[in-house]
């Protein structure tokens, strides 16, 4: 019956105890009772979204004293991020600081965007909500970080001779992250930054004297083609010389039309990751290179706190669109096994892998498949339930249409429903808007819609199977404080709870719907309704 009593708020939870031991006295069951259900309802939502991780904080706090490897491991080191502006590299950031305290200085390659300088998007990117723990255990990491000016797709990144010294005196780890990610951007830029952008931090990498880790972020679906997709390279789908060469020559018209004469495959990103890897085998040399494939990445499980997004990219648009009301039908196929790792899943393995690598030295490129289809199975059936449930669960308080939808594995019954539902609501909308000399804006917000789940549609329509000894070796030879402290083992995962704090996550970080505002003033409300009844 007290189940409350390890509710965070404890002058609450000590008027609650005395109420309900006085109303049980006087044998008032069915008071207790109801103020119990209530009391636990509200309670299971403020917990989701505000208590504090206790016993993470609490391994973190003993990590010095314990037998923790992984910080010790960076201890005086010098760390170089590439992609460090980005949903990963912010929370690679943000917890390398944070539990790796003694980390020397960490330089982050940022490029100039919009005419904004780098040091300005940097301290843009500080001043979101993935930093504020950081800014509360540990304010003086920031003063680690050196954002150095460059650009993945300039020789020697653009930087100076002085910065390109100071990295090969000073580097041990390298961190590359940085790639454009977005499914349909021409090919002949996708080769630029993704390919040749690799090749240059590599060429870079290898002038480093302290050199002992050089960590590659790829994507699972870099080899689409297989169905069985194990920790190694595969040979790449097209010849490597020959497409950098097309792409380096050619127009972005061209070079797009011989990638879909070549391959035939669903995007351009994928593409350039499967030519990446293959860029790294042959050119690695000696280097301790590993490469680590994430599948689709999702909010944050626990790190900095559970639920943190920045982007409508993936699975996070489709949720999002549908809980707005703009996407009335999915197209999936129930039974394929969907794939999402949240982002400090991701962020904690890389930091582990740039220790193992080193302390092993393997002879051979290593690749660690981030994923949890041979961990914890889940079909796009079970997502879909889940995401039926939390749009349901947590409504919007305002949406244009109703946020209900149907699943369609029929490609034309999924278009016939969006040209009817929507395609023509929205034009319509839109005239009235004109009429009334306002400016026209559903159109152009379906479009995002669809081109958002015409990007992700082969990925809910096809399966595949991705082993991960390596992740699992990673985990198991782990001290157990490091396993507390850098959490990627997904097997221990509550996914029910999970999809509770990813559908919050939306709509706190990226819709700016405060649902716990609500929510403590029923507390309140409650509160004083019981020191008035007792």
């Amino acid at each position: 019956m007290l189940s409350w009593l390890n509710f965070p708020n404890s002058s609450f939870r000590r008027t609650l105890t005395c109420f309900v031991k006085k109303k049980a006295k006087q044998n008032n069951w069915a008071l207790v009772s109801i103020t119990s259900i209530s009391v636990l309802k509200t309670a299971r939502q403020v917990t989701k979204e505000d208590q504090p991780q206790k016993t993470l904080q609490s391994v973190m706090a003993t990590a010095e004293y314990g037998n923790s490897q992984v910080p010790d491991f960076y201890d005086d080191r010098v760390v170089f991020v590439t992609g460090g502006t980005g949903f990963i590299g912010k929370v690679l950031l943000e917890k390398l600081l944070r539990s790796c305290p003694s980390v020397k200085r960490v330089y982050v390659l940022v490029r100039c965007k919009r005419g904004e300088e780098p040091p300005a998007r940097m301290e843009a990117v500080f001043n979101m909500p993935v930093f504020d723990r950081l800014k509360k255990e540990k304010p003086g990491a920031f003063e680690k970080v050196k954002v150095v000016a460059g650009d993945l797709t300039l020789p020697n990144l653009g930087l100076s001779d002085i910065e390109q010294a100071a990295l090969i005196e000073e580097v041990s780890v390298v961190f590359h992250l940085g790639a454009t990610v977005r499914f349909n951007e021409p090919l002949k830029r996708v080769v630029a930054i993704n390919v040749l952008g690799t090749r240059t931090v590599l060429d870079l990498s290898r002038k480093m004297l302290k050199l002992c880790a050089f960590v590659h972020v790829s994507t699972a679906y870099s080899n689409w083609t297989m169905k069985e997709i194990d920790e190694k390279v595969y040979p790449p789908p097209v010849d490597v010389q020959r497409i950098i060469e097309v792409t380096r020559s050619a127009d972005s018209k061209t070079a797009d039309a011989m990638r879909e004469f070549s391959v035939g495959q669903p995007n351009s990103y994928s593409l350039a990751k499967a030519v990446t890897e293959s860029v790294l085998l042959a050119e690695r040399g000696m280097l301790p290179v590993a490469i680590v494939r994430p599948a689709i990445v999702t909010a944050s499980w626990k790190e900095p706190f559970p639920g943190w997004v920045d982007n409508y990219n993936g699975c996070t648009g489709i949720v999002a669109s549908i809980s707005l009301g703009l996407l009335p039908s999915v197209i999936a196929k129930k039974k394929c096994l969907a794939d999402l790792v949240p982002v400090d899943v991701v962020a904690n393995m890389l930091i582990c892998v740039a220790w193992q690598i080193s302390t092993i030295r393997p002879d051979h490129l290593k690749v660690y498949n981030c994923t949890n289809t041979t961990l914890h199975q889940q079909t796009w059936g079970e997502t879909i339930s889940e995401i039926r449930r939390v749009i349901g669960q947590y409504p919007l308080p305002k949406t244009m249409f109703s946020p209900g939808f149907m699943v369609n594995s029929s490609q034309p019954l999924h278009n016939l429903v969006l040209f009817f539902l929507r395609y023509l609501p929205v034009h319509i909308g839109d005239i009235g808007l004109l009429l009334t000399r306002q400016k026209p804006r559903f159109v152009a917000q379906y479009k995002k819609v669809r081109k958002a789940m015409d990007a992700v549609q082969f990925y809910t329509t096809n399966s595949w199977l991705l082993r991960s000894e390596n992740a699992v070796d990673l985990i198991s030879n782990l001290s157990s404080t490091d396993k507390q402290l850098f959490k990627f083992d997904i097997q221990e995962m509550d996914w029910h709870l999970y999809w509770d704090q990813y559908m919050l996550g939306i709509h706190r970080f990226l819709l700016k719907v405060q649902h716990w505002e609500k929510v403590r003033k029923q507390l309140k409300r409650l509160e004083r309704w019981l020191l008035d009844a007792y």
